[in-house]
């Protein structure tokens, strides 16, 4: 029996406030073409599988919009998803490079220097899950279900009693990529976990989260700070603006939690892309972060990239049993929607919202 997270989010109703017709007469455009593929990437749809950096044969979804690299060799990630040539995700110098991974006795790769980068997913509570080492470093095996699907699956990890699969699957015609996380229990007690991603976005940037819904936090987000929490955090590269969330990194404390109701934050990258996760927000069950975070952000000092983490509710899983999760990404390339206009408010975000909103298979329900 699989428990599937099927929830929408909650909204509060836009801000009033007039754009200029040709800002939003340009990001409409440009959301049009992400939904029905107007914007070709030169990308080759033939291509089934690759070498990146120190990773053979790595399995490819591309179609003609998009290409997507995927890394079963290490840890069941994403390596590439990217628009005319333009990464979304970050990647380190050392997975750029051909060099060989050196792995220890167990098989789970042992970095010269920090982590593994990129597409990356986990699992949670953070700070109480068991570790994992098998799932986030070790070897998975892929299946193509289809020209655009492909299946992830990690070997079963005896320490913390899971094994995880992950269905990635490109849309046909537009940069809509699906990426389903299961989580599977094969110990013999029931276990209680959570979809946690750390999905890496290229450059720091500027990061857009929604702030509607009804948040038990007086500033609507706290910052990590010396092993707790900042009740009443300040942040001059953090601001609270027209109901968003606005963080330009790096920031003063590298780790930031909201308990945002409204299911999708965007990430404005250096290189012109705006790159949007959607996921399910389910604000009536209990959430297993400090103090019930639905998303977080880490930005490390380098400033080189922005950790976007979505987390979902928690799920008892019965041994045998597994939870799902699944987060949409979106991304598309835009003249004003720069993160230097942003920051400095040229820029009004419920023009972004709304056309979030507008995205196919976005569902927007009545506040709760």
């Amino acid at each position: 029996m699989t428990a599937t997270i099927c929830h929408s989010r909650s909204v509060t109703r836009m801000n009033s406030g007039a754009t200029s017709n040709l800002l939003r007469l340009s990001v409409m455009m440009s959301f049009v073409a992400i939904a029905f593929g107007l914007a070709h990437g030169g990308s080759n749809a033939n291509e089934t599988t690759t070498d990146f950096g120190p990773f053979h044969n790595c399995p490819v979804l591309d179609n003609g919009v998009v290409r997507v690299v995927l890394c079963p060799s290490l840890g069941g990630r994403i390596l590439e998803y990217s628009l005319a040539g333009k990464n979304a995700l970050w990647v380190s110098e050392f997975e750029s490079s051909n060099k060989p991974l050196p792995r220890r006795r167990d098989g789970t790769a042992k970095f010269p220097f920090g982590g593994p980068s990129a597409g990356r997913f986990d699992v949670g509570p953070e700070h109480v899950t068991p570790k994992r080492p098998l799932l986030f470093l070790g070897e998975w095996t892929s299946e193509r279900m289809s020209d655009l699907h492909v299946r992830l699956t990690s070997q079963a990890c005896p320490n913390s009693d899971m094994r995880l699969r992950r269905d990635v699957v490109l849309d046909t015609d537009s940069t809509r990529l699906k990426v389903t996380q299961h989580i599977e229990n094969v110990g013999s007690e029931a276990i209680r976990r959570c979809h946690w991603s750390r999905t890496f976005a290229n450059s720091s940037g500027v990061t857009v989260i929604p702030l509607s819904g009804s948040s038990s936090l007086p500033n609507q987000y706290m910052r990590y700070q010396d092993g707790g929490l900042v009740i009443w955090p300040e942040d001059e590269n953090l601001a609270i603006r027209d109901g968003f969330a606005i963080l330009r990194a790096p920031a003063r404390t590298t780790k930031y939690g909201f308990d945002s109701e409204e299911g999708w934050l965007a990430h404005l990258q250096e290189t012109g892309l705006v790159y949007v996760k959607q996921f399910p927000v389910a604000p009536e069950r209990a959430y297993g972060e400090l103090s019930s975070f639905t998303l977080a952000t880490w930005t490390p000092e380098s400033g080189d990239k922005v950790e976007l983490e979505p987390i979902g509710p928690l799920e008892w899983i019965a041994p045998g049993e597994s939870a799902s999760f699944t987060e949409t990404w979106w991304v598309f390339d835009s003249a004003e929607l720069t993160s230097d206009a942003v920051a400095g408010g040229l820029v009004k975000l419920n023009a972004l919202r709304k056309r979030v909103f507008e995205l196919p298979d976005f569902e927007v329900t009545p506040s709760l």
